[in-house]
């Protein structure tokens, strides 16, 4: 894999923000602060700062140390403490089937939006209701088989082009993305009710000031930030020692944020002032989206950049899965890039075709979201606060740091971030 250090701290952000950006950003955020109000906001922005201060930081961090592939990382930090540790050259294998099986579902529903895209693009979702277009895909065995294979493709055509044609793309992507919700919040501004819808959004409900809004949050913010024990480490490996991972990771969690609140701030007063209350996940995207593209000016035009947006956020998602799993098989099977890649897309691909009625699909993904990802952030905090020489830790955070980090940085991540990581895992496997 080409992975050439950056020294732009902008364009690392970008990357990474870029890579962290996806549907938690798009539908599990709008969704779960239209129910929680003003107490999920302010949970879950205390916890996305928590998070990422040591968790994303600390899995940059390792990156940076690691220097080969992230199953090497996950040694390397094991055997800083445990020389002869049996389980280091194998454990990182843990986060790296996760990761896989994160892009098979993944790859799913950036087909999903393609189709959006095109059905956009040629007329067919203008001339049809999106609940009747959504439902004739979406409950049909290998509906999106062209635009499925299509987006495995590209992301193995980018992935060839490594962290490079990244840079490029979210140097690009993330301002438009950006521009785009605003010049869409703009043009709702003038639909009826418009203002109920967000009066909604920052409503204060006592009931939802409780153990079920803030372990909402705290879920949705690990998952906003891609912390999985896999792929931010790979990001990581593109950091110059001269850089700042604390600073870094505060700003990547900023753009992701910023995304995921323009995204509610559209989706949610939208919900009011169409009378859908009971639209969530799936739907709020090929719902209700396709409905205030219909009722705005130009709004065709403004659903292609959209969706298309959302499909290039997807697919730097998909690449950093892509490269971070390639670059492992390229490592340790001693085979080309080309060839790690096509086996990355090919499983991907053979896994997911089965996977494209949103009956099958949702199970799935409830599966990942609740069980498999914060599994993957427990081995990962689990390593670097319970088992790494915490001094080891320390010195790679406070490469490039003008600001150091003391040993409550390390108390911080393993009394408070691990615990929090832990009890997500266990609320989620409890409650779905």
């Amino acid at each position: 894999m080409k992975l050439p250090k950056t020294k732009s701290k902008t364009i690392f952000v970008l990357s990474a923000a870029g890579s962290a950006v996806g549907m938690a950003n798009v539908w599990g955020f709008p969704y779960k602060f239209h129910k929680g109000g003003l107490f999920f906001l302010i949970f879950y922005l205390f916890f996305i700062s928590l998070f990422a201060y040591v968790g994303l930081s600390s899995e940059f961090a390792i990156g940076r140390m690691g220097k080969g592939s992230v199953v090497g990382s996950y040694e390397k930090a094991i055997k800083t403490n445990y020389k002869s540790s049996k389980i280091a050259s194998f454990y990182g294998y843990i986060p790296m089937v996760i990761s896989l099986i994160i892009a098979i579902g993944y790859t799913i529903i950036v087909s999903y939006v393609a189709k959006a895209f095109i059905d956009t693009l040629n007329g067919t979702l203008a001339t049809t209701s999106s609940s009747i277009w959504f439902e004739n895909f979406s409950s049909r065995s290998f509906a999106v088989i062209e635009t499925h294979l299509v987006i495995v493709i590209v992301a193995i055509v980018m992935s060839l082009g490594g962290f490079k044609s990244m840079q490029r793309i979210n140097s690009i992507l993330m301002p438009t993305m950006i521009v785009i919700y605003i010049i869409v919040m703009i043009r709702m501004s003038g639909l009826e009710r418009i203002e109920e819808g967000y009066s909604l959004l920052f409503r204060i409900d006592l009931e939802n000031l409780s153990i079920g809004t803030a372990i909402s949050a705290m879920g949705d913010a690990l998952f906003a930030l891609s912390i999985t024990g896999f792929g931010m480490i790979f990001m990581g490996r593109m950091l110059a020692d001269n850089q700042d991972v604390i600073v870094d990771s505060k700003l990547t969690a900023i753009f992701d944020t910023l995304v995921a609140l323009l995204s509610a701030f559209i989706i949610v007063p939208a919900i009011v002032v169409f009378e859908m209350g009971h639209a969530k996940g799936p739907e709020l995207i090929f719902h209700i989206l396709p409905t205030i593209f219909a009722n705005i000016p130009i709004g065709r035009g403004f659903a292609c950049l959209f969706y298309l947006a959302i499909i290039m956020a997807g697919l730097t998602s998909l690449q950093n899965i892509f490269e971070s799993v390639g670059d492992t098989l390229v490592k340790k099977l001693k085979i080309s890039d080309k060839f790690a890649l096509g086996l990355v897309g090919s499983f991907v691909f053979m896994l997911g075709v089965f996977l494209h009625p949103i009956g099958v699909w949702e199970p799935f993904m409830d599966i990942t979201l609740y069980y498999i990802i914060p599994l993957g952030a427990v081995s990962g905090s689990i390593i670097w606060f319970y088992v790494m020489d915490k001094n080891v830790l320390l010195n790679e955070i406070n490469k490039g740091a003008k600001k150091k980090q003391s040993e409550k940085f390390i108390k911080i991540g393993r009394y408070i971030y691990t615990p929090l990581v832990i009890i997500i895992c266990i609320l989620s496997i409890i409650s779905h």
